[in-house]
């Protein structure tokens, strides 16, 4: 009889593994592998394809609608440039005082640049559009009256002698001035300390027209201390380019 626990004392013979079977289990779950990534990117590629396709009306994406506004913008902006630069900038420019009405006192009508040294541009200058010079010359006259103590009134006539039409172009919004000196020598001007519209601007005088300027001296130089008495003389300029002067007109202050 044999023993029955002769089994439990033979160690079990282990199942020698089928390689083939192994790599053939191998290979399936390497196509499987394939499969799966093969069908995420045609799923991938159809989503996009889809987005592009089936985008709201089919229109431009936002990139091309910036681009469009753009050329929108620039396609408008150069009409108003064009007008700008044209009849714009040959048209007549207002002065701080009407060429037929009286300055006041220099005092009183000066417009004080604090932020800029005198002369200096407190805005970009714009060339004429006709590119016109000032013409034929002006025929000027100044003329000089007491306005009260220590006080002088300059008047200046700017004519046109001739039959025809003149333009005269001026390079800033001052359209006239008034220089007085004494021995030569420079006391007091008009636009001292005053500030002007730097853009180019013109006037048209018809066949013997005169416009008139005016403007007050108060008896000081420019420093603003009291001018002495005695003998000046008065000159008047219209402010063109180039600037064009009257003769010297001798006047005294109070008494010579």
């Amino acid at each position: 009889m044999s023993d029955p626990f002769d089994v439990f004392r033979t160690p079990a013979r282990r199942a020698v593994p089928d390689v083939d079977a192994i790599k053939g289990r191998a290979r399936r779950i390497e196509r499987r592998r394939r499969v799966v990534i093969s069908s995420a990117a045609i799923v991938i590629v159809a989503v996009a394809v889809g987005g592009v396709v089936l985008r709201p009306g089919g229109g431009p994406s936002s990139d091309t609608l910036a681009q469009r506004q753009l050329n929108s913008t620039n396609a408008t902006a150069q009409p108003e440039q064009l007008k700008a630069a044209g009849p714009a900038a040959s048209a007549p420019v207002r002065t701080t005082a009407d060429s037929n009405t009286t300055a006041g006192t220099a005092g009183t009508t000066s417009q004080r640049n604090a932020a800029s040294s005198p002369g200096e541009a407190s805005a970009p200058m714009m060339a004429p559009a006709n590119g016109g010079g000032s013409g034929s010359a002006l025929q000027l006259t100044v003329t000089a009256q007491g306005a009260g103590p220590h006080m002088e009134k300059f008047t200046l006539q700017a004519c046109n002698p001739s039959t025809s039409s003149v333009a005269v172009t001026f390079p800033t919004g001052q359209r006239y001035d008034f220089e007085v000196k004494r021995n030569n020598a420079l006391v007091w001007r008009w636009s001292d300390g005053m500030a002007f519209t730097m853009m180019y601007g013109q006037e048209n005088w018809a066949p013997k027209q005169c416009k008139t300027y005016t403007a007050t001296w108060n008896g000081t130089n420019s420093n603003g201390a009291v001018a002495p008495t005695g003998g000046y003389t008065v000159t008047g300029i219209v402010a063109s380019s180039p600037k064009q002067g009257s003769a010297p007109k001798a006047f005294c202050l109070d008494l010579c």
